[in-house]
This record gives structure tokens, C-alpha cells and sequence, in this order.
């Protein structure tokens, strides 16, 4: 009976309405909407892009984090509107494609609002409205090599309302440096 628990949904949400509100993953019958826009501007060398992401007061938006990053317009890293509902994402970026090829540098800046801490009903994780910036310098290799890439990553993410350490631990108010590889194949 587990096992075929885990394949039918159904069963997994009739199980999960014996939990707490706060540690079930999905509530019964939750079903997440969202819209997502963007502009973009593509001037030679550079890339400009500005875009909002609405997640409605329906119920929260799920993805689970195991699946790799939610793909919406003002997705960045470090930053997810996983587990968020009645939230509005602001997101501006740009990067410069440098004459080197392969070399280019980015920035990004994101701003969440409309969560609330202790509002489980649209915040799963309990996080505060934030902002967050994003620096990346990023490589890829080509001719033998191709399909390897690096990236160099700074993320300074801060809370708007609540410093409190126990809501930020681990989710915001950091500087974070990244290296990142990644080999597509």
C-alpha cells in the first residue's frame, strides 16, 4: 500500500490531510496559478530584460525542488517562487557579451513582495518579502571541450521586514560566491 501510494496522488493527499497544515507539502485540492511576462531588449553585445511573475491568491505555487529550478521569466539563482502564492516577482537584468568568445558578464535584480511570515496558507517556507542581486561571469569552452561551461556567482539576498535570526537563517540576509560547473551534453 505505500508503494502505490507514492504513483497515486490521490491516495498520498487523503494521507496528508492527517498532518499538521504546516508540514504537509501540498494541501487537498491546492492548486497554484501563475502569469509570467517579459521585455527584452537585444542591442549588439548586450541583453536587457525586465519581467514580473504573479503567483495568485488561489493557493500556493508547488515545484518540487528535486525537478531543478522553477523556469518563470524572473527566475534567477538562488531565488524561487516555489512554495509562494499570492506573491508578485519584480525581476531586471542585463549582461554583456564580451568580444572573447564565450565570455560574458551578467547582473540581476530581484525583488519578492507580498509574503507574509506566518502565512502558511500562501508561504510554505515561511520566508519574508526580499530582495536579492546576482553578479555572474560566465565561460563556455568550445572545439574539443564544448558543452563545458563555468560560472562565477555573487548573490546578496536581504529580507525587507524581519531581521529576527530565526527567520532568516539559511534563507536570507547572506553574500554567497558560487563556482559553477556545468557540463551539457
Amino acid at each position: 500500500m505505500d508503494s502505490w501510494s507514492t504513483v497515486c496522488p490521490a491516495i498520498s493527499r487523503s494521507f496528508s490531510k492527517k498532518l499538521d497544515y504546516e508540514a504537509r507539502y501540498i494541501q487537498p485540492e491546492e492548486k497554484g496559478k501563475v502569469l509570467s511576462w517579459r521585455f527584452a531588449y537585444h542591442p549588439e553585445h548586450w541583453h536587457f530584460g525586465a519581467a514580473y511573475t504573479k503567483a495568485f491568491d488561489t493557493e500556493r505555487f508547488l515545484f518540487p525542488k528535486e525537478l531543478g529550478r522553477d523556469h518563470f521569466f524572473t527566475s534567477i539563482p538562488r531565488s524561487r517562487l516555489e512554495g509562494l502564492g499570492d506573491a508578485d516577482v519584480f525581476t531586471l537584468s542585463g549582461d554583456y557579451d564580451f568580444n572573447i568568445k564565450g565570455l560574458t558578464f551578467g547582473l540581476e535584480f530581484t525583488e519578492v513582495l507580498g509574503t507574509r511570515i506566518d502565512g502558511f496558507a500562501f508561504n510554505k517556507y515561511n520566508s519574508d518579502e526580499y530582495y536579492q542581486v546576482n553578479t555572474r561571469l560566465h565561460y563556455e569552452m568550445h572545439g574539443f571541450l564544448e558543452g563545458l561551461n563555468f560560472d562565477v556567482l555573487y548573490v546578496l539576498k536581504e529580507n525587507l521586514n524581519n531581521t529576527e535570526s530565526s527567520k532568516v537563517f539559511n534563507q536570507s540576509n547572506f553574500h554567497q560566491i558560487n563556482f559553477v560547473t556545468n557540463y551539457i551534453f
